[in-house]
Formats: structure tokens, C-alpha cells, sequence
């Protein structure tokens, strides 16, 4: 009886998971094809592969932030304006297990597996900042390095972390903070033995 809770469990977390694989999908291709864009003018802007790209409008595939931050960027927008269904937030309280997590929305986080990255500031927020909460697994890295404009701050909540930044290496503990301009390729890994959470805090928004 449990393993065939935990057997529908599972294939029920597969569907919604699915569904909102295609929904991106979707809001992608919608959002290319409004301004005449093909495939492989959208690939070319954005550096991505146009089989790569189609998978995630087939929603076949999970784009990891970076991947989709450099297709929103081709598309001229931000990933919020891209995702957003242009409903404002309501409320200013966020509670715990009402924030969004991307890679609950068909998304990867910061990077590539073992990264979650929960929205402080919801999609559709008119907001100069942007805000979010890192869960990086032990092993997890960023999917390379990231540069755009603006500034980056962060404080390491827990755990322990190695920051990338233009080639130079930093690790940093629980109680640590760090500041840097955005336009200095950045990333991050966890080579510790346990999770790390971060505040990151980066303006303008890239999201």
C-alpha cells in the first residue's frame, strides 16, 4: 500500500512537472514567434543550439537559468516579463513554502542539478532589485559563468561555498558576505560536505 502511494505520489509530481515543462515551452514559442523570429535567429542571438531550443518549446527538455536568461535576453526581455502572466503580486508577506522555486516551474536553478532558487521577490513585481534564496547541494556549480550589467551582493545563510569571480577564487563561510559588479564573470560550486543557502541580492533584475 505505501510503495503504491509513493508510486502515484511520484507519477503525479512527473505530470505537474511535465505540464509546466510545456508551458514554458509555449510562453517561448509565443514569445518568438510575436516578433518574427525563426528558430534560428533566436539560436544565433542567444548562443543557443536551435535542436536545443526546440526541445524546450517541444517541452522536451529542462533549460537551465543561464540557458534561459540568454534566450529572454534574445527576445529582449527579462525571464519575470517572459514567465510572467502579468499578474501582480499580492500582499508584501511571502511565508515560507509560498515562495516560488524555480526549478518547481520547470526550471533549473542558478545552474545545473543540485541548485534551487527561490524567488524573494515574485515574478510580475515592479521591483529595481532582485532577490533569491540558493539551496546548493554538496558538488553542485553554476552552469559556468555569468556576466551582465549591475552589482551582485550576497551573505552565506549556512554552509559553505567557493565564488568565482573573473578568474579569481574565494571560499567563504556561514557568516561571510560579498559584493562584486555583475559585468565580472561570476559563478559558484559547494565543495562542502553539506547544503548552503545564500541571500543573493543582484540590480537591475535578470530574472
Amino acid at each position: 500500500m505505501k510503495k503504491s502511494a509513493l508510486a502515484h505520489a511520484q507519477h503525479v509530481n512527473e505530470a505537474a512537472s511535465q505540464d509546466e515543462l510545456s508551458a514554458l515551452g509555449l510562453k517561448l514559442r509565443h514569445a518568438r514567434t510575436v516578433r518574427g523570429m525563426r528558430l534560428a535567429d533566436l539560436a544565433t542571438v542567444s548562443g543557443c543550439s536551435e535542436s536545443l531550443l526546440s526541445k524546450i518549446e517541444n517541452g522536451k527538455t529542462t533549460p537551465s537559468l543561464n540557458t534561459l536568461h540568454s534566450l529572454a535576453k534574445g527576445l529582449g526581455l527579462t525571464i519575470a516579463k517572459l514567465l510572467s502572466d502579468d499578474a501582480a503580486p499580492k500582499g508584501i508577506v511571502m511565508r515560507e513554502g509560498q515562495r516560488p522555486v524555480l526549478s518547481r516551474m520547470g526550471l533549473g536553478g542558478y545552474g545545473v542539478d543540485g541548485v534551487e532558487t527561490e524567488l524573494l521577490i515574485p515574478f510580475g513585481a515592479e521591483s529595481a532589485l532582485q532577490a533569491t534564496l540558493l539551496h546548493v547541494q554538496p558538488g553542485a556549480r553554476s552552469d559556468g559563468l555569468r556576466q551582465h550589467e549591475g552589482d551582485e551582493v550576497g551573505y552565506v545563510v549556512s554552509g559553505q561555498i567557493t565564488l568565482t569571480v573573473e578568474g579569481d577564487r574565494y571560499f567563504l563561510k556561514t557568516g561571510d558576505a560579498f559584493f562584486f559588479p555583475s559585468m565580472r564573470p561570476h559563478g559558484i560550486e559547494n565543495p562542502g560536505n553539506s547544503p548552503a543557502v545564500i541571500i543573493w541580492v543582484n540590480t537591475p533584475p535578470t530574472l
